[in-house]
């Protein structure tokens, strides 16, 4: 017996045949699919749906993951503060045990400091006693010396050279005796009555000097006005001798003129042409 499902007709027949057939259209890309199909048409979107669930479900992840790392940077940052208030505690007691250290250290440094500060100042002071002693035996011993020296003494024996008794000491000489000032003061006036003798022979050649040059100034003075005098002369007579050739020449001027060239065509002779009418 032929089975339902062998038959031809059964592919009209099958209950299930909506199930079994293939869709009109599969996807958007369905090569099946052409023009005159009526199929495909612009603007559809077949896998919106897919596309929009597939959204959801990667935002509803991504929100689990986004709340997972929230917490677990609240629990990173909760473990982080506990960790730095034990650091910090840690630290505070190490700094307090140095501060500790470092204050006695200190206390100390600062009464070796003290110490050997007050030995310096008393070395110190004992070196001033010494010196200010050591001063005062100088300066004792200087005025010693000053009040016996030669040089307060004005000791004239000093001042003389023992290679040449007749030379002084420059940078040991205490001045002169009394005869030798006495001399010294001889000698000055008598330069000055020299030294005013010559002034007065010098004064007596200057004033013959001077009359001699007056003399000759007075020469000088006579001899420049004889000169300019007789200048004078010569200019007068070349004047008027340069007058009378003057008045020669014009004398013989009038003598050629009314004489010589009487009968000479003169301007009138051409300025009577063209007065009347003959």
């Amino acid at each position: 017996m032929q089975q339902k499902h062998l038959s031809k007709e059964w592919d009209l027949n099958d209950p299930d045949t909506l199930r079994k057939d293939r869709p009109a259209r599969m996807d958007d890309n369905d090569p099946s699919l052409g023009p005159a199909s009526l199929q495909k048409f612009t603007g559809e979107d077949l896998d919106y749906g897919n596309r929009v669930r597939k959204q959801q479900q990667q935002q509803a992840s991504w929100v689990r993951d986004q709340m997972s790392e929230k917490q677990a940077q609240i629990e990173d940052e909760i473990e982080a503060e506990r960790l730095e208030a034990e650091r910090q505690a840690e630290l505070d007691e190490r700094r307090a045990a140095l501060e500790a250290e470092e204050m006695g250290a200190r206390s100390a440094a600062n009464g070796a400091v003290r110490d050997f500060n007050l030995a310096l100042a008393e070395e110190k002071r004992e070196r001033e006693a010494e010196r200010r002693y050591m001063d005062y035996e100088d300066k004792e011993e200087e005025i010693r010396n000053q009040l016996t020296s030669d040089l307060l003494t004005e000791n004239r024996a000093a001042t003389m050279s023992h290679a040449a008794p007749h030379r002084y000491l420059k940078y040991h000489f205490k001045g002169f005796s009394d005869e030798q000032v006495a001399g010294i003061r001889t000698d000055q006036l008598r330069q000055a009555a020299e030294k005013a003798e010559r002034a007065a022979m010098e004064r007596e050649d200057q004033q013959s000097y001077d009359l001699v040059q007056e003399a000759v100034r007075r020469n000088l003075v006579a001899g420049e006005r004889e000169v300019l005098r007789r200048r004078q002369e010569l200019a007068r007579q070349t004047s008027e001798e340069q007058r009378r050739q003057a008045e020669e020449a014009r004398a013989r001027r009038a003598v050629l003129d009314n004489q010589v060239f009487a009968g000479a065509i003169d301007e009138s002779f051409f300025k009577q042409f063209g007065t009347s009418s003959r």
